[in-house]
């Protein structure tokens, strides 16, 4: 790495200052970073560092200056999280396109993010192409529409101080803003990214520079610059003699980011020597920009991308802590969507509608099928379901009814798998058979059932069933363990399997039952039995019985305290919650079948599930504070009225 003072903006000239050890300032705050689509946190001199999140689902990390990590998950989930990793909110903003999220800030507050996604556009000629879209939201989910955006930008930084965002064409805009507002011209760089100090005081621009000697095979010079800041935009920069730039090895420099004392450099370089997309992450510390100098680099982390430097110290063990609920004011009340099929006068025809609002013509490939006339066989369904398909409901031991097999040609396209839940006197042979045939006659696989039907000697045998194929298809540590006599729990705690692949066990409420109990024998991989309800739904004696390493309980006072619990305990910890919740009765003896069916809308739209008691009771502050804290963006429900009020909805909603 070569630093280059400059004649003038395009003529270079050798000039490598070395900084005196009096004049080096130590590296001050945390980077963060991305390495195989995990999250890292690192000292900046890169003595030490650790994994924030893992998975290989994340892109784009920043910290705010109390050291909170916000970082995009799965390319849409906005999350943000402490140094340790503890989810503080996740939400899935209103305008994230085909594309996904690929590039991200916070604001040094921590208030806002500003992220940049892909769409969809055209063309003056009027061909499709892929356009970049920027938009500005607040950080922690409580609005999940944007409060600014603007097309073709990204690159993005904020302007100290301020809500504005700088993009990559050196433009500028803010809340309330559709279109960019122009700041300066670097005429012949092809800018990459662009960073601010923290004092407002230096401007970093990495790119390419078509005016300079050029790299061997690619037309431009690569090239971080250095601008000194005359007040914030439009106020125009002034480019200082000083540049950061390339040797043959690398052919781009990306993702700049100043230290919070000035005294620093992070970036992204990208070595030819391999390939285009062998990359690493670069610290320069010492770094002054004048007079232009700065020590000996430091190679942070290979194969990485996406460096931020942040103010907070580095902490692997914490961070931030959440200070809880506070009070932003007046709250916007969420939008409230019904989706009234039938409800629990029509529960099939409820299944179906639905289904009709979430999956298009084609779009699934699995449909589960099960009673509609009891639920035992039914509450371990949620987690084969997943977000592959929809639950639908037939009655026992009939014909299968017909909307329902026209349902499962629609939404399957004629090429997709059924699975049956219980035996014949749930779900016929004959309505099975018409419903695979509906679906195009696909066999089942392993680790599929053979006759695509999950029927044990009861309940529980059903469900360890169903959770050796979960297990099988996703692999896990943990499983969820309710009662099987009662459905509250096993159905809000099955939407919470829906969307986290995690499948139910069941039990009777005083003695494990032996096949689950087996099960879990057979089962050494899984470590972690999370019980859902209190002593009354699942007995401390039952808990004793587990024999597995760790045994935790999520429970609240009632029912309806005990989805609230899941929401924030399960859903909100593990940054699975979107910024929406369905609500479902826990108490009406059809409230089951909405709620199982409504499952897979939780799990796609991360949207836990919250339970009321049957109207005309109100919503319980345990199910309203846990709204508060998952978000109430959109508040769905499933149903007429005789299942869930308007009056419990507004209650929620806020």
């Amino acid at each position: 790495m070569r630093i280059r003072t400059a004649l003038a903006l395009t003529v270079l000239v050798m000039a490598l200052v070395p900084l005196s050890p009096a004049s080096a300032q130590a590296l001050p705050g945390t980077i963060v970073y991305l390495q195989d689509g995990n999250v890292i946190a690192s000292a900046p001199d890169g003595s030490a560092s650790h994994v924030v999140a893992g998975g290989g689902v994340w892109e784009a990390p920043s910290m705010a200056d109390d050291g909170t990590v916000v970082a995009v998950r799965d390319g849409e989930t906005i999350v943000r999280m402490t140094q340790s990793g503890e989810v503080l909110s996740s939400f899935v903003p209103d305008d994230v396109f085909a594309g996904g999220i690929y590039d991200m800030e916070v604001s040094a507050d921590g208030s806002l993010v500003a992220y940049a996604s892909i769409m969809l556009c055209n063309r003056p000629n009027g061909d499709l192409d892929s356009c970049r879209n920027t938009e500005l939201i607040p950080s922690d989910g409580r609005q999940t529409a944007s409060l600014g955006g603007v097309v073709q930008s990204h690159g993005l930084t904020f302007v100290p101080g301020t809500a504005t965002v700088v993009v990559n064409g050196l433009e500028t805009f803010g809340p309330g803003s559709t279109e960019t507002s122009p700041w300066f011209d670097r005429g012949l760089v092809d800018v990459a990214d662009i960073d601010i100090s923290p004092d407002g005081s230096l401007l970093a621009v990495a790119g390419c520079d078509h005016g300079a000697t050029e790299h061997p095979g690619l037309g431009c010079a690569p090239v971080i610059e250095m601008h000194r800041m005359n007040g914030a935009p439009p106020a125009a920069p002034t480019a200082l003699p000083c540049f950061i730039v390339n040797d043959e090895e690398v052919v781009s420099f990306d993702d700049v980011s100043i230290a919070p004392n000035n005294g620093g450099v992070v970036f992204t370089e990208r070595l030819a020597e391999e390939d285009l997309d062998e990359a690493e992450v670069v610290v320069l510390p010492g770094f002054s920009a004048d007079p232009c100098g700065a020590g000996e680099d430091i190679v942070l982390a290979e194969g990485a991308t996406d460096p931020f430097w942040g103010a907070a110290d580095y902490d692997p063990d914490g961070g931030p802590v959440d200070p809880g609920p506070v009070d932003p004011g007046p709250v916007d009340p969420g939008e409230v969507f019904r989706i009234d099929g039938g409800g629990a006068a029509d529960p099939i025809g409820q299944a179906v509608a639905t289904s009709r609002s979430l999956f298009e013509d084609g779009a699934a490939d699995r449909v589960v099928l099960a009673t509609a006339d009891r639920f035992p066989d039914a509450l371990a369904g949620a987690a084969l379901a997943g977000t592959r398909g929809p639950i639908l409901l037939t009655p026992s031991g009939a014909d299968l009814d017909p909307r329902v097999e026209a349902e499962i040609a629609r939404v399957t396209g004629g090429d997709g798998t059924v699975l049956t839940l219980g035996g014949d006197a749930a779900v016929s042979e004959l309505a099975a058979t018409t419903a695979r045939a509906a679906a195009g006659g696909r066999s089942c696989d392993a680790p599929l059932p053979s006759t695509c039907r999950f029927a044990g000697s009861g309940r529980e045998d059903t469900a360890a069933r169903i959770a050796e194929v979960v297990l099988a298809e996703q692999p896990g540590s943990r499983v969820l363990l309710a009662r099987g006599d009662a459905f509250a729990d096993a159905i809000t705690g099955g939407a919470y399997a829906a969307a986290a692949g995690v499948p139910i066990l069941l039990t009777p409420s005083t003695q494990l039952n032996q096949t689950t109990a087996a099960f879990l024998g057979a089962h050494t991989a899984v470590t972690e039995v999370v019980v859902l309800g209190g002593e009354a739904a699942v007995a401390e004696t039952v808990v004793d019985e587990l024999s597995v390493p760790q045994v935790r309980r999520v429970s609240g006072a009632d029912r309806t305290a005990t989805s609230a619990a899941i929401a924030t305990e399960l859903w909100h910890a593990e940054g699975l919650d979107g910024g929406g919740v369905v609500v479902v009765n826990v108490r009406h003896d059809q409230g089951w079948q909405t709620a199982l069916t409504a499952a897979v809308v939780s799990a796609a739209a991360g949207a836990p599930q919250l339970g009321v008691e049957t109207p005309p009771a109100e919503a319980s502050p345990a199910v309203i504070a846990a709204a508060r804290t998952v978000g109430t963006s959109q508040v769905l429900t499933f149903g007429g009225a005789d299942l869930v009020t308007d009056g419990q909805l507004a209650a929620i909603a806020g």
